[in-house]
């Protein structure tokens, strides 16, 4: 296996569906190596540069969710696919699993697998970027490369669903890999410390748009993601009042996206720093609520205004109806404190009825729009209408 093609590790016991597999993989490019059990596949992942994982985690014989779990903690950035000849209770509960535990899933495939459902899924994976190296970040950085991409975010009306604003979301436009979203290169900026610098970069790219719609009429608000090491530099809040006066934008048009996760570690800081933004009038929501351990504490001791109810919930509320009461309390709960509440990963129309339905204030989806770039996001504006088959629903 070398660093430059396109490379799969087959994690499953020797038999025919694994010949399969393998043959079809083969066939769409892929360089394979198989793996009897999860040391053997471990080994691979340390030798090679490895852009997909398949991994069996229903033969008795080949411990997969050990393997996951490995996969996990030792923060492997290859992506995985979860196969298994059992019910759907079963490989469910192992994709919750790995996407929970940080593992980038590409998708389910119960066996016998599907030639036409492998193929699909094949067609997802790019090449990995496990090297890439801090100089490339920070000349990406420093040069344009990565850039916002917005996704529309809705608010429900009595008359429908209103554009009201996008959240920003980093891509990066790779010389050689093509789009990269930040799942392919957020390890290494985090490990060469350059959260701050692409937080910066986001923020004036934002600002920019921000204010050549504002200028056309176009009064609507940008979520910028901030994460729990930026935000404990108090440093922040000046840093963004340059930036909003140099764009002449209100606050208004600045929301801050913070993770649950690590923010504690921060405490006394991240305190201090959102409360002189909410000073400042900058919404502030509360991402993935509900994955964090101490989610409820921080509602009540940080000065958030919105919570944004993680996609998992979304994902099963259709189809479970603890999920479905997760996001139903959630939603009350958010009023009851004063707060509003944002829906991600609205994927159906059902969902964004039973969201609605639910009293849901924003919604945001790919069934809504996915994230575009500036110039796709001009033209949404020029349409005056949402651009999703959602716009009537009251």
């Amino acid at each position: 296996m070398t660093s430059h093609a396109s490379s799969l590790v087959l994690a499953d016991v020797a038999g025919p569906s694994r010949t399969a597999v393998a043959h079809a993989a083969g066939e769409a490019g892929f360089t394979v190596a198989t793996a009897d059990n999860a040391a053997m596949a471990l080994a691979l992942l340390d030798r090679n540069v490895v852009d997909l994982l398949v991994v069996d985690v229903a033969h008795t014989a080949f411990d997969g969710i050990t393997l996951l779990g490995e996969v996990a903690r030792r923060r492997d950035r290859v992506r995985v696919v979860i196969t298994g000849q059992a019910e759907g209770r079963l490989l469910d509960a192992a994709e919750r699993f790995a996407r929970r535990s940080g593992i980038d899933v590409v998708g389910v495939l119960r066996k016998p697998v599907a030639a036409q459902d492998l193929a699909a899924l094949l067609g997802l994976v790019g090449p990995s970027t496990r090297n890439v190296r801090y100089a490339d970040l920070e000349r990406a950085i420093r040069q344009g490369e990565i850039e916002a991409h917005f996704q529309p975010k809705f608010l429900h009306t009595p008359g429908g669903l209103r554009l009201m604003g996008a959240e920003a979301l980093a891509r990066w436009r790779h010389p050689r890999l093509g789009l990269l979203a930040p799942a392919m290169f957020f390890d290494d900026l985090e490990a060469g410390g350059l959260e701050s610098a692409l937080t910066e970069r986001m923020l004036e790219d934002v600002a920019t748009h921000a204010a050549r719609w504002r200028d056309r009429g176009h009064a609507l608000q940008f979520a910028v993601n901030f994460t729990p090491d930026v935000v404990g530099d108090p440093s922040w809040p000046e840093r963004i009042d340059r930036c909003l006066e140099a764009h002449n934008l209100p606050s208004s048009a600045l929301a801050l996206e913070i993770t649950e996760g690590g923010m504690m570690h921060h405490a006394l800081r991240s305190i201090e720093v959102l409360t002189r933004l909410r000073v400042r009038g900058i919404d502030l929501m509360l991402d993935d609520f509900g994955t964090g351990y101490s989610s409820l504490m921080r509602l009540h001791v940080l000065p958030f205004n919105e919570v944004k109810i993680d996609r998992a919930f979304i994902a099963e509320m259709l189809e479970r109806d603890s999920a479905r009461t997760i996001v139903a309390a959630t939603i009350d709960l958010a009023h009851k404190l004063g707060l509003t509440a944002c829906a991600e990963g609205v994927e159906s129309q059902e969902a964004v009825e039973t969201l609605c339905a639910m009293g849901c204030d924003y919604l945001q989806g790919y069934h809504l729009g996915p994230p575009v770039d500036a110039r796709t996001f001009d033209a949404i504006l020029e349409c005056q209408e949402p651009p999703c088959r959602a716009a009537t629903v009251s």
